[in-house]
């Protein structure tokens, strides 16, 4: 019994790899709605929910579409609630450059550099760090 549900779910992700495959050349092709159709569909196979929020907001882009920037908030922000400070860092970066003149994105990045940096520097250096700044 566990070797045929072993081979089932073997199966499954060959069929996944060369769905994602597909959705690649179908994207190559400039077909944004049959990416779309096939994304939808793909996303099952995923358990990551700001990743999947991350690759409709790549799909939408690659598109010049301006709902891109929109999925690339919402993705930052879960990211951000699950405390993945630098993948949610690496998206501000591309939302301003999508948006440069948008302040409050700027202000979201650094507020999580500086979140990043306190979790990860020990407390010793962030106290020394906070000396120099106020000279």
């Amino acid at each position: 019994m566990n070797y045929v549900l072993e081979k089932d779910r073997e199966k499954s992700r060959e069929k996944s790899s060369i769905a994602w495959f597909k959705l690649a050349d179908v994207i190559m092709r400039g077909e944004k709605e049959r990416v779309l159709t096939i994304y939808r569909l793909l996303i099952h196979s995923l358990s990551n929910e700001p990743l999947k929020v991350q690759l409709e907001a790549e799909i939408l882009r690659i598109f010049d579409d301006r709902n891109a920037l929109f999925y690339y908030v919402k993705a930052a922000q879960m990211y951000r609630k699950n405390n993945e400070l630098a993948q949610a860092i690496f998206l501000y970066k591309i939302i301003i450059a999508l948006a440069p003149e948008n302040y409050e994105h700027r202000a979201s990045l650094q507020a999580l550099q500086d979140e990043l940096l306190q979790n990860f520097l020990p407390s010793t250096v962030q106290a020394s760090l906070s000396q120099t700044a106020s000279y």
